[in-house]
């Protein structure tokens, strides 16, 4: 499922990464 590029994917993590951590942590508790 690769729709971006290389520059985008990058992007994505980058915004993606502190939700995911907050959504991981909240299924934690």
């Amino acid at each position: 499922m690769k729709l971006v590029g290389r520059g985008d994917t990058t992007v994505v993590d980058a915004y993606l990464s502190p939700v995911l951590q907050r959504y991981v942590t909240h299924l934690e508790r």
